[in-house]
């Protein structure tokens, strides 16, 4: 065919010459497509080896159609060209959008999108001699040896040369895009991929407007250069291969060992950092077994046969023991398919090194802390016994000595005395939190009942500063919720405290509300509001450290140690609860006591479970339990009220001893001659604690008389305030 059509141009060195450069792009093309090929793993390989082979295609009938010797040979092989023509429109959309970074959008179905106008031509210009869609008539001439064919476009060719400029408006638009967001060494990319564009873009201008010497379709020629230029584009450049460069720079220069297994587990790659890591003196080569690589990774084999992603494993190496944290990642091929695994090992002997010292000197720490707790209670014992003393003596001596010099002096003591020995109890308290040995007791109560015995104590010294005191309590409480009655106390004594003596003009108010989560329990909320000095702002974060007073306070005027908020703070979160303080300088001050979850019960009252070890409260529910009713109840009860409770008020702060004792024998008998059991018993219990000289069991009997009371009338048939 070659030879015939050789002799049929009459050697025509013109002929010759258009038909040598075709069949040489289409060689050129193919060639530059196989290279591609070679490295299809590469980005955008394969569509640029596409639109090589589809120019080849188009190129090498292109010469035959030229050589042909009629028209229907022509025609034929003019359709079977447009295979390459429309191939080379798809690929090289799919090809531009991969090198300018929006292949992305091509994923699944969408891939097809570039290609539905290029099959539906390459149909058409097979059925064109029934349809005549790209050529609606055609002829031929014979020009320097060559068979030119004469065409008049159909519709559809007009269509097609439309969408093909579109396609090269849109490309130059994203090459251009590129090159202005890339880096100076990848913009000189773009431009090549430009240049690549505009050559043969001008090529088909030049033939469609039938400026064309001969009227050839110079297309395929110049299609070669934008190959080539492509090509530098792509190698020159190094776009195919940077990917992989990139990989390798990082495997090799990453501080943690990478290890690439094969899916059976045999070595198929391995970085400089875990031959460090695993002191191997020679490359391994690859096919080499795991444990042949790692003596004695029996746990690490066990790890890669499991499911889990990650696990830290100690591995003996050259005889010391290394820690790694450990990671496999699985390698899957485009069909699911296990090819193997990338183990990736961090040393981390160092910081667990690190962390077993910081863990030790932790422990060392807490020791010590523990141990100054201790010593700091033992003191506390210590001293406070022959305090109680040396007041109990005042207090005595008090009521012998009348020399009024003598009774200043007497004063002076007992008032240093109640200082150091609250001091002391401060201390104590906050020693037990500290050790966590203070214990929680909740039992069903009434909050108002507990709240009510604080307003008695503060009342009159609010009163006495002019000070307006109440409480208010949110309309829905409940009657009963299950809390420790002595913590709440305590915590909320403090506060009260402070509030008063740091008050002197305005108010000290108490709000209590209970935000229920179901009716089973709720957020309980008790809220001091001052109109004091206030706290302020760089100081309310560090109010609650132990020994902490705010600048500028007084202790001549004020008193105190700054201790009672520091222990509230603690009992506040052995309850689960904490504490919070909003204030402004000179206009006051609120504390906020939040117990998150407070159980709500409707059951009566019942006794407090008192751990075996804890001896220094009274059981007074048990000790009314099998009561039997006396003759006249009433005398007994009021004496209790009107005599009683009003000697218990004015004592249970001070802590004189031998008050106390004369309170407790009176106590008890008041029970013998009312036949009160329960009586007798209190009485005789703080009289022998008053002998051991124990004033925190002292103080929590004491704290328990108006529970006496109450338990006395309710068990006798009285209704109880």
């Amino acid at each position: 065919m070659l030879a015939h059509a050789i002799l049929h141009t009459n050697f025509h060195w013109v002929g010759q010459g258009v038909l040598t450069m075709i069949f040489s792009s289409s060689i050129i093309m193919v060639f530059l497509a196989l290279y591609a090929l070679s490295r299809k793993h590469m980005h955008a390989a394969l569509s640029y080896a596409g639109l090589c082979l589809s120019i080849a295609v188009y190129a090498f009938f292109y010469g035959f159609e030229l050589m042909s010797i009629n028209l229907e040979q022509a025609l034929l092989w003019s359709s079977i060209q447009y295979i390459g023509v429309a191939s080379f429109v798809g690929f090289s959309s799919v090809f531009i959008m991969q090198v300018t970074g929006y292949g992305h959008l091509l994923k699944g179905a969408r891939i097809l999108i570039p290609w539905i106008m290029p099959a539906l031509t390459a149909a058409f210009k097979f059925l064109d001699h029934q349809l005549t869609l790209i050529y609606a008539q055609s002829s031929f001439s014979f020009e320097e040896g060559l068979f030119i064919l004469d065409i008049v476009p159909g519709w559809w060719y007009v269509v097609f040369v439309v969408y093909i400029n579109l396609l090269l408006i849109a490309g130059i638009f994203l090459l251009i895009r590129s090159y202005l967001n890339r880096h100076a060494i990848l913009s000189g990319q773009a431009i090549t991929m430009l240049a690549g564009i505009f050559v043969p873009w001008i090529g088909h201008l030049v033939y469609v407007t039938g400026n064309s010497p001969l009227n050839l379709d110079l297309t395929p020629i110049v299609f070669i250069v934008t190959g080539i230029l492509w090509g530098v584009a792509l190698f020159q450049y190094k776009m195919l291969s940077l990917a992989p460069m990139a990989r390798e720079y990082v495997f090799s220069s990453i501080r943690d060992g990478i290890i690439v297994l094969d899916n059976r587990d045999r070595l198929a790659d391995i970085n400089q950092a875990a031959i460090g890591l695993f002191g191997i003196k020679k490359l391994p080569p690859a096919g080499t077994g795991l444990c042949h690589l790692i003596p004695g990774c029996v746990e690490l084999v066990s790890f890669l046969k499991s499911d889990m992603d990650e696990t830290v494993l100690s591995i003996v190496i050259e005889g010391k023991n290394k820690t790694f944290f450990i990671r496999q990642s699985l390698i899957q091929n485009t069909q699911g398919e296990l090819m193997g695994k990338v183990i990736t090992l961090h040393d981390i002997t160092e910081r667990q090194r690190a962390e077993q010292e910081l863990k030790k000197a932790k422990i060392l720490a807490d020791q010590a802390n523990q141990a100054k707790s201790r010593f700091v209670a033992n003191m506390s014992h210590e001293v406070r016994t022959p305090m109680n003393a040396i007041m109990g003596f005042s207090e005595m001596l008090l009521e012998e000595i009348k020399e009024p010099r003598h009774v200043k002096m007497l004063q002076s003591v007992r008032a240093s005395g109640k200082l150091l020995l609250s001091l002391l109890n401060d201390i104590l308290d906050l020693s037990k939190i500290e050790a966590g040995k203070i214990d929680i007791l909740p039992v069903p109560d009434n909050l108002r009942n507990t709240l009510e015995e604080i307003r008695q104590v503060y009342e009159s010294q609010a009163r006495a500063k002019g000070l307006d005191f109440d409480i208010n309590y949110a309309p829905d409480m409940p009657d009963k919720m299950v809390f420790d009655q002595t913590r709440i106390k305590q915590i909320v004594f403090n506060l009260v405290g402070n509030a008063i003596k740091f008050t002197d003009k305005g108010y000290v108010h108490i709000a209590v509300d209970l935000t229920s989560e179901d009716r089973t329990k709720g957020r309980l909320r008790i809220r001091v509001t001052d109109t004091g000095i206030g706290i302020k702002p760089e100081e309310q974060k560090t109010i609650f450290e132990p020994f902490h007073q705010q600048s500028g306070q007084s202790n001549r005027k004020y008193g105190g140690t700054g201790l009672g908020l520091s222990i509230s703070k603690g009992l506040a979160e052995r309850m689960h609860g904490y504490i919070e303080v909003e204030s402004t300088p000179g206009k006051g001050a609120v504390f906020t006591l939040t117990l998150p979850h407070v159980v709500i019960t409707d059951k009566d009252e019942e006794a407090r479970p008192i751990p075996k070890y804890q001896t220094d409260c009274f059981h007074v529910q048990e000790a009314f339990r099998n009561i039997e009713q006396i003759a006249n109840p009433h005398e007994l009860i009021q004496t209790l009220e009107q005599d009683f409770l009003m000697s218990w008020a004015e004592l249970k702060d001070q802590l004189v001893l031998f008050k106390i004792e004369s309170f407790a024998e009176n106590i008890a008998a008041l029970g013998e001659k009312h036949n009160c059991p329960p009586l007798v018993s209190y009485g005789k219990l703080i009289g022998e604690k008053i002998e051991l000289l124990d004033i925190e069991s002292i103080k929590n009997i004491l704290a328990q008389f108006p529970e006496l009371s109450n338990a006395v009338k309710k068990s006798y048939g009285y209704g109880v305030n």
